[in-house]
């Protein structure tokens, strides 16, 4: 992989991170004073953020440590 993709696919990596970690955030925040029924709702907007999270954090430990430049 040429250097100026791995660094372009690193970037795009992180920005997803950190756009996961803020809607955990967000949806953390607005599921406090939710009725009942928004609840379950948001429950499943919390695992949906949660496994983005978790996924691209792990893609970002492969681009940086386990993908190679090519020469």
């Amino acid at each position: 992989m040429k250097q100026g993709v791995k660094t372009i696919l690193i970037v795009l990596c992180l920005l997803f991170l950190f756009f996961c970690l803020s809607g955990f955030a967000m949806t953390g925040s607005f599921s406090v004073n939710a009725p009942l029924e928004q609840k379950e709702h948001y429950q499943f907007l919390i695992t949906l953020y949660t496994s983005g999270v978790i996924l691209s954090f792990f893609l970002l430990v492969y681009l940086i440590f386990f993908v190679k430049v090519a020469k």
